[in-house]
């Protein structure tokens, strides 16, 4: 009876193991996640466009506000005295609207981030100025909880470059709202 119970533990462990090497096995010869790019928007042509529709890199003639409702795209060697840098969804958005209270200082800080401009091009020019642009209402942000940083020139000054990052930008800081 003896040799019974160790031939069935003994069975119990070689059953163990190859369960267990199974699972190990398996694992290591899962392919690797790779992770799905962004696309990267495309930039408009020269034109009017609905505040919604603009992309990063867009370059915007007769800027005043981020909260414009439509925006005059221009190629980034005419004259113009904004462009779009960022367009994203909020890092870790919560499903209720926080609150323009709360989402202000975190684009502030997500639209500071230096690897969203060519620092060297921006360089060339003085007190630009970077501005962001959120949900103001609950439907709003349950339409899109997104948020749109643009580098702008002070009135009267006039940009003739191409603002953007010569890679693609960094990541923005997680800054959750």
């Amino acid at each position: 009876a003896l040799s019974w119970v160790g031939l069935i533990l003994g069975l119990l462990v070689v059953i163990a193991a190859a369960v267990v090497g199974g699972f190990l096995w398996g694992q290591s010869n899962q392919p690797a996640p790779t992770p799905t790019p962004t696309p990267t928007p495309t930039r408009h042509a020269a034109g009017t466009y609905n505040w919604e529709e603009i992309a990063p890199g867009d370059c915007i003639a007769n800027f005043t506000s981020a909260w414009q409702d439509s925006f005059t795209v221009v190629n980034c060697v005419s004259d113009h005295n904004a462009q779009m840098l960022v367009k994203e969804e909020f890092p870790k958005a919560p499903v209720a609207y926080p609150g323009a209270n709360v989402l202000a200082p975190q684009v502030s800080k997500l639209c500071a981030n230096p690897a969203n401009y060519d620092k060297a091009a921006a360089h060339e020019y003085t007190q630009l100025a970077l501005v962001g642009a959120y949900p103001q209402t609950e439907a709003e942000w349950l339409t899109s909880p997104t948020y749109e940083c643009f580098i702008s020139a002070p009135e009267g000054t006039v940009l003739s470059t191409d603002l953007m990052p010569a890679a693609t930008p960094a990541s923005t800081p997680v800054a959750t709202p």
